[in-house]
């Protein structure tokens, strides 16, 4: 594994503290040469835009690689950075990985992303937006932030799943959301946006799982490709929904862990 740290600072023009960890296969001395032009994952962890979730990135990636992909995982900067620094780290994270993919033995045309909570609102984010991105810290040159498809896990969609993510977090004060309207996602998806994958649980206290259908229905009023799991039990949070993730030994999530086999299906259906 070709495992590193890639600073942003250090590889496009923005000036932030946020990073890429990467999980790479490479070859080994000892084993057969490695495929190259792997398809590829970039994982955004939740934490309410104020702390990135480490149980969200690394197990995660690893999941992933062990399923034949390469991982990103985006530590992006968290509060009091607010809109539009995250949702630019990632476009910028995102270009960077497809115009280096030959170096990460990976095939650009197939870099998929992955969120949860308020990392899975980066990510649908992203891809409500991937054409219209902010250009306050792009400056002249826009990313190619387009990506194959996306999986979002108890994602925060809008002010009312979620308000604690937005204000003091996101944005800065309550007023700010009549600025950015477009930041509910389930006011802003689109014909264009990414194939999505939606997986959350009935017993979710956190983030509401109703919003989670209002942006599954606005996907299919506008064409979009998408699959919506609903699991009938569980709290917020599950990630692997195993002993790799969970604080504590909870089988109501024993049903949702296939969300990683279903995940990976529709991902390889792109």
């Amino acid at each position: 594994m070709i495992h590193e740290i890639i600073k942003l600072k250090d590889v496009s023009s923005l000036k932030t503290e946020g990073y890429i960890e990467t999980f790479i296969h490479g070859n080994v001395e000892g084993l057969k040469p490695y495929q190259h032009d792997l398809p590829a994952v970039i994982i955004c962890p939740g934490g309410g835009y104020v702390f990135v979730s480490a149980r969200e990135g690394e197990p995660i990636a690893i999941d992933f690689y062990n399923r034949n992909y390469n991982a990103f995982v985006l530590w992006y900067s968290v509060a009091p950075n607010r809109y539009p620094t995250q949702l630019t780290e990632l476009a910028v994270a995102v270009d960077y990985i497809k115009k280096n993919a030959k170096a990460f033995n990976t095939d650009g045309e197939k870099l998929f992303g992955l969120g949860f909570s308020a990392g899975a609102h980066l990510i649908a984010s992203l891809s409500n937006l991937w054409k219209n991105l902010p250009k306050d810290l792009l400056g002249e040159k826009y990313p190619d932030a387009k990506l194959t498809g996306i999986a979002i896990g108890y994602p925060v969609i809008s002010y009312d799943s979620d308000p604690e993510s937005f204000v003091g977090a996101l944005l800065e004060k309550e007023e700010d959301k009549l600025k950015y309207p477009f930041l509910s996602l389930d006011t802003s998806v689109n014909k264009d946006n990414f194939p999505t994958f939606i997986w959350t649980t009935r017993e979710d206290t956190d983030v509401t799982p109703v919003t989670s259908y209002d942006y599954g229905l606005k996907l299919l009023e506008n064409g979009v490709k998408h699959e919506l799991h609903l699991f009938p039990y569980g709290d917020h949070g599950g990630a692997t929904c195993d002993s790799r993730t969970l604080f504590k030994d909870n089988k109501t999530l024993d049903r949702a862990r296939i969300w990683l086999d279903m995940c990976n299906e529709f991902f390889k259906s792109l």
